[in-house]
């Protein structure tokens, strides 16, 4: 997620480009995509909007010169602007180890940290939802020392 390196979002966008050519033709309904197209369509209507394009409004195929329309909107970048402000909220990260980008999640936290910012890491077993009964066995923890901390 850093934001010299477009790799993570081509590859979400190469893993879901025929599903989301499907959608843009209307020939699949937008609730079909998964959270990962989801992520991808709302960066791409942000860097590559085309209100011409119902029910996606982006463009497709994107272009190898257009990538670098994205780098402004997550990462490094969005931390230079706005990081400041992540030390007044609790914040915290999960991933789990099966989860597709288990590596670059961690290190992104790990930048965070790296910067300055207080920030909770937690891993657990599995991928994004498989295991989401156990997560609350340190989300609902967290969130309970958080708010009373808030309280204070």
């Amino acid at each position: 997620m850093y934001a010299e390196n477009n790799d993570w979002l081509v590859e979400l966008y190469t893993s879901h480009f025929e599903q989301l050519i499907r959608v843009q033709q209307g020939k699949e309904p937008v609730e079909s995509l998964d959270i990962y197209a989801h992520l991808f369509v709302n960066l791409a209507q942000q860097a590559l909007p085309d209100e011409a394009r119902p029910p996606l409004y982006i463009q497709l195929p994107i272009n190898e010169q257009d990538w670098h329309k994205f780098t402004p909107l997550y990462g490094v970048h969005l931390f230079e602007q706005y990081g400041q402000n992540l030390n007044a909220v609790s914040l915290a990260m999960d991933a789990g180890f099966n989860d597709l980008y288990f590596n670059k999640i961690k290190s992104f936290a790990q930048l965070l940290k790296d910067k300055g910012v207080d920030i909770d890491w937690f891993e657990f077993d599995g991928g994004h939802v498989d295991h989401m009964s156990d997560n609350f066995n340190y989300v609902l923890p967290w969130l309970w020392r958080s708010l009373k901390q808030n309280l204070k």
